[in-house]
């Protein structure tokens, strides 16, 4: 399920279970007993990952509205800010503060976006052996990537998206200081390549290298180096203050899952 709510991001379709997410907030909602809880599989809240496969949804439907030319920027906004108050408010996250153990990792291996099965990497980091993660922590990460990801969605004023640059300052900064670079940044490649490629200056050069550091630990050459094009190519948008099309810079570098 999380696999395929993170590939969306990068295959700009909409989820393939969205119909299943939203059976399961449902049944929560009526106060039945989730069967299993994605925070203890992957880190990160339900809530926050079923958040982020509405914004996929969201972001299809915009490609769709479009191609068609009749993208309505006022009913966009309003989906969206129902979004941000539905998934993304911390007000309405409530996870167990449970420590992430490294063997989480083992779970993990080959199934992220970015991964692969190659042990050939010349850069790593150890595991820790108390890692000083939780899911409460990883699930703060993902939201403010969620957040990022909505804001390049939402219309904003030309040429670039503002307030997805804003966002990616709050995550940097919490990601610098809350969560200790180890392997278990591999956990968190989604939420470091959002915060990365919308960052500005001196932390453009340190989450850039956090990304990058992140995708060698799997030995994923060949998407990691795709993954660092995109990352570039966004940068040098934003940096000549040009409109950018989010999806065809990553369809454009065949960053898919």
């Amino acid at each position: 399920m999380w696999v395929d709510i993170l590939g969306s991001i990068t295959r700009h379709k909409a989820p393939y279970l969205s119909d299943i997410y939203l059976e399961i907030e449902k049944r929560e909602s009526k106060g039945a007993a989730c069967p299993f809880r994605l925070e203890n599989v992957m880190g990160c809240s339900n809530s926050v990952m079923f958040g982020i496969a509405r914004i996929s949804e969201l972001q299809c439907s915009k490609l769709q509205e479009t191609s068609s030319g009749r993208i309505d920027n006022a009913v966009l906004s309003q989906i969206a800010d129902t979004i941000q108050m539905r998934y993304f408010s911390q007000s309405t996250q409530r996870v167990p503060f449970t420590v992430i153990c490294p063997s989480l990792l083992g779970n993990l291996y080959g199934l992220l976006p970015f991964a692969s099965r190659s042990m050939d990497n010349p850069y790593t980091l150890p595991i820790l052996q108390e890692s000083s993660l939780s899911t409460a922590t990883i699930t703060e990460a993902y939201r403010l990537g969620a957040l990022i990801y909505l804001q390049t969605i939402v219309p904003g004023p030309p040429p670039f998206p503002k307030g997805a640059m804003e966002m990616a300052s709050v995550a940097a900064r919490f990601i610098h200081c809350h969560v200790p670079e180890s392997q278990m940044d591999q956990c968190l490649r989604i939420p470091l390549f959002l915060t990365a490629c919308m960052s500005t200056g001196d932390q453009r050069n340190i989450m850039g290298v956090r990304l990058c550091r992140s995708l060698n630990m799997g030995g994923s050459a060949g998407i990691g180096q795709n993954a660092f094009l995109v990352m570039q190519e966004v940068w040098r948008h934003l940096d000549r203050r040009v409109p950018i099309d989010w999806c065809h810079v990553m369809r454009r570098h065949v960053l898919l899952v």
